[in-house]
């Protein structure tokens, strides 16, 4: 069977994705938030080198090649497997078209929308070979509800990144990806460049919260040591103790944000901390599923779905009161020694008083941070982990540049120790290195177009279609770094010797550069990018310093791909010994 999808137009050309081959029921959603490669096994198939078109220099194919063994022995009906699909798939498209609000979704043939499906187990293949056939030149890619167009010249990017959001919008983007009106009790994203009211929950995360980084550091340190003590189990017989990475470090990046943004004793409350840890997983689930139906079910669906789980209206049972008590218990003019110091403080202390808000907004602000402060972090740090296992040659430079700072600036004040500890010069450049090469998504800088744009150089955008930046490519492109493959922890610094005090950083882990849009890029790059930064430090230096760590299988796949996404496994083990409390640059609270 060959499904064939439509050219997407585009400024120099076009693409066209070619599927040869037998394509079985692909399922159109995991089984669970832990779905990983393993479960995709009946799923596997190759893809052949990209066949070049010569009546087009940026025109190629995909080969895949079903492995028609593999399908025997899942199937005992494969026709009748491949003829449920597509019948299933048919009457899907149908209610698309019927009722979707989208015009680029009522638009679209059979064949193209089906062919958006190789998207969803394929993308990173996808995304990096039509960037290596493309050059710097635009090119598009189908996914199962609308076309992507890869940017990838700084000229195309800077031209993006300047359209109004009336045409080119991040936040319709974020709206779709989401789907935060049922996923997130009713909180929608919305650009209004007039009214200054919605970005006052970001300016607490981007500019409030890291002002009071030097006084929180010592409180962090304390709740990274006993989070991670308290996730490590034991082993009989031996001195390593194990821990579930992605699991363990999500429940260490919870405990700790739940410091940071509600602070104690909520924080310490494992209910809550448990329904918050819950909460993105249950919305990235519901979104996932209600994105690929037509709009009429969204309701219904995500009903039926966020009904099963009580992690959202848990936290709102917790936040609610405390917010109530919050407002009466600390007035606007009540001495700021005297307040706590979190998020949900400063966002009742940043709303105008002309304009209060309710108790509602207030808490769908709050979770809507939430949301996006947990799992990308934990997933950054959990690949950097991996990435000290796997280069265990770093951990002397690593344990020894961090066992300068602590013995410099043990008498050096609280703002003084953390403007030290934000510099170290390797802690930086060893994070920026992993999350180089191992980001969590190879897409960037996504924006949906509103209305239909044509860029200077030609490229059209449709209405409903999305413009991006092919993040994964670009960070492993040889014209911005030499041996881009290669993991190299000093790649961002100037100087490379034994001793910590040689180094010096060329470029910090925080920087926005279309080389490294790990964050976004312009005035919508990611708010929260200098508390993600700090807290990925504490908690790698918290291990450097204080564990040897090792994989307990190296040979066990480490990450699984769905649509863009590169998401650790839930399964991958790593094993921890501790250092002993003797041993030089363990931290001292």
């Amino acid at each position: 069977m060959e499904i064939d999808v439509e050219p997407a137009t585009m400024g120099a050309g076009s693409i066209t994705h070619k599927m040869d081959g037998q394509l079985g029921a692909i399922p159109l959603i995991p089984s669970s938030a832990s779905i990983d490669s393993a479960g995709l096994n009946w799923l596997k198939y190759a893809i052949g080198p990209p066949q070049v078109d010569s009546t087009s220099p940026c025109r190629f194919s995909y080969i895949v090649i079903m492995d028609s063994q593999l399908w025997l022995d899942v199937f005992s009906n494969f026709r009748y497997a491949v003829g449920v699909f597509l019948l299933l798939s048919l009457f899907l498209w149908k209610l698309v078209k019927i009722f979707s609000n989208d015009n680029q979704s009522k638009k679209r043939s059979f064949k193209s929308w089906l062919s958006g499906y190789s998207y969803i187990i394929s993308a990173p293949e996808i995304l990096q070979s039509g960037f290596e056939k493309a050059g710097k030149r635009p090119y598009t890619i189908s996914t199962p509800e609308h076309d992507q167009v890869m940017l990838s010249s700084e000229k195309d990017v800077a031209e993006l990144l300047a359209v109004s959001e009336e045409i080119l919008s991040l936040h319709a983007a974020a709206n779709d990806l989401f789907r935060p009106k049922y996923t997130m009790g009713g909180f929608e994203l919305h650009d209004n460049p007039k009214d200054n009211e919605p970005n006052i929950h970001l300016r607490v995360i981007r500019v409030i919260l890291p002002s009071y980084f030097p006084i929180l550091q010592p409180i962090l340190e304390q709740k990274i040591r006993d989070t991670f003590a308290h996730e490590l189990i034991s082993k009989a017989g031996t001195e390593w103790k194990s821990m579930k990475a992605f699991s363990g470090i999500k429940r260490i990046v919870a405990a700790v944000n739940s410091v940071l943004f509600v602070g104690e004793p909520l924080a310490s409350n494992p209910t809550f901390v448990d329904a918050a840890l819950q909460f993105p997983n249950d919305a990235f689930t519901t979104a996932e599923v209600i994105r690929m139906l037509p709009a009429v079910l969204s309701a219904p669906i995500s009903a039926l779905m966020t009904r099963r789980s009580a992690a959202i209206k848990t936290m709102r049972n917790f936040l609610f009161p405390l917010v109530e008590e919050r407002i009466s218990k600390y007035p606007r003019d009540t001495d700021a020694a005297e307040k706590p110091l979190d998020c949900v403080q400063w966002l009742i202390d940043s709303i105008p008083k002309d304009r209060p808000w309710p108790t509602e907004k207030i808490v769908a602000k709050i979770c809507a941070l939430w949301f996006g402060s947990v799992h990308q972090l934990a997933m950054t740090l959990t690949f950097a982990l991996y990435d000290l296992g796997t280069y265990p040659e770093y951990v002397d430079p690593l344990r020894k540049e961090l066992e300068m700072h602590n013995t410099e600036s043990e008498l050096s004040s609280l703002k003084e120790r953390w403007r030290a500890f934000d510099r170290l010069p390797v802690l930086d450049s060893f994070l920026k290195e992993s999350a180089r090469l191992h980001p969590s998504d190879c897409i960037s800088v996504r924006r949906k177009a509103l209305t239909p744009h044509m860029f200077t150089s030609g490229t059209h955008i449709p209405e409903g279609a999305w413009a991006c930046v092919p993040q994964a490519a670009l960070q492993k492109d040889p014209s911005y770094y030499a041996n881009p493959e290669t993991f190299d922890a000093f790649r961002f610094v100037s100087a490379r010797g034994d001793s910590g005090d040689t180094h010096t950083r060329t470029s910090n882990f925080t920087d926005v550069a279309l080389p490294f849009p790990f964050w976004g890029m312009g005035k919508r790059a990611c708010p929260g990018r200098y508390h993600a930064a700090w807290v990925l430090k504490l908690v790698l230096a918290h291990v450097v310093l204080n564990y040897d760590m090792k994989f307990s299988d190296d040979r066990a796949s480490r990450s699984f791909k769905w649509r863009s996404a590169i998401v650790p496994r839930s399964d991958t083990t790593l094993l921890f010994k501790a250092r002993g409390p003797d041993a030089p640059g363990t931290l001292e609270v």
